[in-house]
């Protein structure tokens, strides 16, 4: 029996590998979100000392004092700077924004590209950008040569950070150089767009009013005149900006008035107040806001653009064609135009009309290859095959690395009969994009309708190593696999493909008919069961279970479903004549009636 001091200094040891294990969850979650080699470090020696810990806990060892230290020391203490300094900032945030943003600060993935931004309804217009270096040189009250030449040094490289996206390194130098010099108002906008560009929208917020606050004429005195407040539009509009991705946005909006009040020509504050109204569900109010902007200048197409734009997202397509088309009429090269119109007339259908502005783009942008892509994919859909493949070889000269580009071709060249071409086409995605699912899976329907069914096992097995979770090439793998008769693997395939899949009733036909190849009547029943539970008027699945049922012995089942079957789709009247297996039934006189 272990004595009272002993049962204590377990109850100890417990309690604190329970406190190591909790640091290490706050830091896996901490490491998810920062994605920091320091972070990732720290976790590590995390997992080193909770193992010595526990490993010595069970096995009851007495450690020596510094191996206590240490998973002390790389358990609980360092991890635990970590926590009080996200606390401490969370608590920050919270007091001077009112705005809750988790324990740790996540650092955001970029988005994609705008259109996913506009697909997700995230999109805003971009920043303003940064007040280049020698411009805040000169705001710079700077006496001692040396520091000037120090502060410049400094700038520039932050500069140099921005402009190849290393936003944590610009942040650090300007984190330090803002609490240096706190009366530059260069400083604090250029600050804020860092701040923005992390996602620290907050932050941002800050810094751009503390940049606000220093432009503002002291009590008592004149504000300076519009032209001497040159830089306060940028300020207020990149305000804008972050507090609408705060969704903050009627907040959002009076930062834009601002910005439009000293600057009217800024059309981008004039489309995000109408995007942060459609954000608030105000969407009549957006376009009635931006049709009035349009009515003071009639003229001007990119106006007209912005509100066939808006109309499209709303999803008024018809009036986005009319606005996209009178933007336009005032200016027939915009290319940008040209390429939301076809987009919107694809969707619409309109195909013939897309092919002809998509001919249009092809000539105002030649070295485009989207250009192309798109009249392709129109001359495709319009049925013109031969022209489609003439345009994808043309995205793919463009830009020889466009693995769209030479998949759709592949598909173009399938469609057209060349299959040798289009097998290259394809092999050529699949060295570009190795993780292109469809790529794999055409492919290798091509090589199985050719008879090379080992070829196109081989592309499936190379397909679910770089994909593991598609189900689809299971599915065709298992077709494969049956055709040539290997039909318990083939088992295998659908089974794999029904774990990623299970409510895809195609998989489970296949599988039923591999199990009636094996003679597994019952399972191959169950399989065409479990399909028509997610198709009940599927006339083959009940012709498919009128075949098995009649090789079962089981003749006035298979009635009943060939009954149904035929019901569904007369077609199978022929059918149930040719098919050998209901010799059994064939003589009876309620058959030569169903099929008859």
């Amino acid at each position: 029996m272990k004595s009272d001091g002993g049962a204590l200094v377990s109850v100890i040891n417990g309690f604190i590998i329970l406190v190591m294990a909790l640091f290490l969850v706050y830091t896996a979650y901490r490491l998810v979100l920062r994605r920091k080699p320091l972070i990732l470090a720290t976790f590590i020696l995390q997992m080193a000392s909770l193992t010595i810990a526990v490993l010595s806990f069970k096995g009851n060892v007495q450690t020596v004092q510094a191996i206590d230290a240490s998973y002390i020391l790389f358990g609980i203490a360092i991890p635990g700077v970590f926590f009080v300094h996200d606390y401490r900032r969370m608590v920050k945030k919270v007091r001077q924004h009112g705005v809750y943003e988790g324990l740790v600060e996540a650092i955001p993935r970029a988005e994609d590209d705008e259109e996913s931004a506009r697909l997700s309804g995230k999109f805003v217009n971009p920043l303003i950008k940064e007040r280049q270096v020698p411009e805040i040189l000169k705001d710079l009250d700077l006496n001692r040569d040396d520091i000037f030449k120090n502060m410049k040094k400094s700038l520039i490289q932050a500069q140099a950070s921005i402009n190849g996206k290393d936003y944590d390194k610009a942040f650090e130098i300007y984190n330090i150089t803002v609490r240096l010099i706190r009366n530059c108002p260069g400083l604090f906008y250029n600050f804020g767009n860092i701040c923005y560009y992390r996602g620290n929208y907050s932050e941002a917020v800050q810094s751009y009013r503390k940049a606000l606050e220093m432009e503002r004429p002291p009590s008592g005195e004149e504000p300076a005149e519009p032209n001497c407040r040159h830089e306060s539009f940028m300020v207020y509009y990149n305000l804008g900006n972050a507090l609408y991705k705060l969704e903050k946005f009627g907040q959002a909006i009076d930062s834009y008035r601002k910005a439009l009040e000293i600057n009217p020509a800024l059309e981008d504050a004039n489309e995000n107040i109408a995007r942060a109204l459609l954000a608030m569900g105000r969407d009549e109010e957006a376009i009635s806001y931006y049709t009035r902007v349009i009515e003071n200048d009639p003229e001007n197409y990119r106006l007209h653009f912005i509100l066939g734009r808006l109309y499209d997202e709303t999803g008024n397509s018809d009036k986005a064609v009319e606005e996209l088309k009178e933007s336009l009429r005032r200016n027939p090269v915009f290319a940008e135009c040209c390429e939301l119109l076809g987009r919107v007339l694809v969707k619409k259908g309109r195909h013939q009309e897309a092919l002809d502005v998509y001919r249009k783009l092809t000539k105002i942008n030649p070295r485009d290859e989207r250009a192309y892509y798109h009249l392709g994919t129109s001359q495709y859909e319009s049925g013109h095959k031969e022209d489609a493949s003439n345009s994808f070889r043309k995205v793919v000269e463009l830009n020889p690395d466009s693995y769209k580009g030479y998949y759709n071709l592949a598909v173009v060249l399938d469609d057209l009969g060349r299959q040798d071409e289009a097998i290259d086409a394809f092999r050529k995605t699949m060295e570009l994009k190795p993780d292109f699912v469809d790529a794999y899976n055409n492919l290798g329907i091509i090589l199985s309708t050719r008879g090379r069914h080992s070829e196109a096992l081989e592309v499936y097995m190379r397909g679910l190593k770089k994909n593991p979770e598609a189900y689809s090439m299971y599915y065709n793998m298992g077709i494969t696999l049956y055709e040539t008769g290997r039909y318990s693997e083939a088992c295998d395939a659908f089974q794999n493909a029904i774990e990623l899949k299970p409510d895809e009733h195609e998989i489970y036909c296949h599988l039923g008919a591999a199990l009636t190849a094996l003679k597994k009547y019952d399972d191959a029943i169950e399989a065409y069961r479990k399909a028509l539970n997610q198709n009940p008027s599927d006339s083959e699945l009940f012709y498919n279970i009128s075949v098995v049922y009649t090789l079962m012995k089981k003749n006035d089942i298979a009635f009943d479903n060939l009954k149904k079957a035929i019901e569904l789709n007369g077609e199978f009247k022929e059918e149930a004549r040719r098919n050998k297996a209901f010799a059994a039934i064939r003589h009876m006189n309620e058959f030569k009636e169903l099929v008859s």
